[in-house]
């Protein structure tokens, strides 16, 4: 079985088909999606879409380019009575493009992992450019938070390290990036360094640089070659491994 662990539907245009969009995820083997909240708004849209749909599932956060628009997560605990809340994020560090003070994407970080100790849920943890920063507040605040690392885009040592931690870690489309050689093989070479006996989460959909596109369940499945020529091993190997991790991060305690 194939889960889809980060998709937005509530994003347009996939929010304009949602029907559609997850009846050819099905058929395309996808039987599980995860959408994940960036706003109170976007979160709520997403907690009304899993709550339609028994194959979906919700994720709800801030993610930190918001970071100066919201002084709390007063808005998301409501919404955190719903069974198919999962996870909560995307939330973490982004000095890549955002317009977000720094200071403020701290505050929020550290909120999200306060209410992930609370309520016993895995994060979500969006990481551009921050990775050390990151790693300094999830060790003074969040020693104790677990959960995924989202597309990531670090160096082998820093997986190694996630890893060694019990984070999960997602790589992208990014690693197929033909225009970014170095910074692809860099992010092959941390795939390959992570043994498939670990508990840890890839999805992959090469699409990644397509905006509006690039978050459909249906272009998830990826032609086993690829696997075997990143990874080093037999796709339905890989499926197996993923699909039995994923099962138990998209089950609530």
């Amino acid at each position: 079985m194939l889960i889809d662990t980060h998709a937005h539907l509530t994003y347009p245009p996939l929010s304009d088909e949602t029907d559609q969009i997850i009846a050819r995820a099905q058929q395309a083997g996808v039987m599980r999606i995860l959408t994940v909240g960036t706003s109170p708004e976007d979160s709520r849209s997403a907690v009304a879409l899993a709550e339609k749909y028994e194959n979906v599932f919700a994720i709800v956060g801030i993610h930190p380019n918001d970071a100066n628009a919201y002084p709390s997560l007063d808005e998301l605990r409501p919404l955190l009575l719903s069974p198919k809340v999962l996870a909560l994020g995307e939330t973490g560090l982004d000095y890549h493009h955002s317009d977000a003070d720094h200071e403020n994407q701290h505050r929020l970080f550290i909120q999200h992992i306060e209410l992930a100790r609370e309520t016993h849920l895995p994060l979500i943890v969006h990481c551009r450019e921050a990775f050390d920063d990151t790693l300094s507040i999830l060790g003074t605040s969040g020693r104790e938070a677990r959960g995924v690392f989202h597309c990531f885009s670090g160096t082998p040592e820093q997986a190694t390290f996630l890893i060694e931690q019990g984070w999960l870690i997602s790589f992208s489309g990014t690693v197929t990036f033909k225009t970014l050689k170095r910074f692809a093989a860099v992010l092959l070479r941390s795939a390959r360094i992570i043994s498939l006996s670990k508990p840890i989460v890839h999805f992959c959909r090469p699409n990644r640089c397509e905006r509006f596109v690039r978050m459909n369940p249906l272009l998830w499945p990826i032609p086993p070659g690829f696997w075997r020529i990143c990874l080093g091993c037999r796709w339905n190997v890989f499926r197996k491994k993923r699909s039995k991790t994923l099962k138990k991060f998209s089950a609530r305690n």
